[in-house]
């Protein structure tokens, strides 16, 4: 999950109250992650990644922090994927954890996408989303279908 025109509000409203804003939005989102029993992996500047239980956990989280974040009056994106990792310390790294990146970075704003691998898995839940067709993922093979889940 990252803020959608993050770069823009800063220029408008400066470094020092970005801070704030900043620093809200990660308290905000960590009372999400801790709400669901999920473990924050990193953050980097305005972006976070998490790992949760599940699929359906993980867009739990991402519709919670796209709320969460519109109370601040910020807008939210975020992309999952479901796959395996290789476990470095308190990190994650392999090809899931890029796959999970290039989803979300062809969310726009208020938009949780999530791979053809997330949807499978979330065969018979309640959690219902549209194609948004397919994309070139950079750097990984193949051709992969997207989807938006429905709010």
């Amino acid at each position: 999950t990252d803020i959608a025109g993050s770069t823009d509000r800063i220029a408008a409203v400066g470094d020092a109250v970005w801070r704030e804003t900043l620093d809200s939005f990660r308290r905000l989102v960590r009372q999400v992650i801790d709400r669901y029993g999920a473990r924050e992996v990193n953050t980097r500047g305005d972006d976070f990644f998490v790992v949760a239980s599940s699929p359906s956990i993980a867009i739990a989280i991402a519709r919670d922090t796209r709320s969460e974040a519109a109370s601040i009056g910020l807008q939210v994106r975020s992309g999952i994927h479901l796959g395996e990792v290789e476990h470095q310390g308190d990190d994650y790294a392999g090809l899931t954890v890029h796959i999970g990146a290039r989803v979300g970075g062809l969310a726009s704003a208020g938009e949780i996408l999530i791979s053809q691998t997330v949807r499978d898995s979330l065969a018979g839940s309640l959690v219902d989303s549209t194609s948004r067709g397919r994309h070139s993922l950079k750097g990984v093979p193949d051709e992969w279908t997207i989807f938006a889940v429905d709010d």
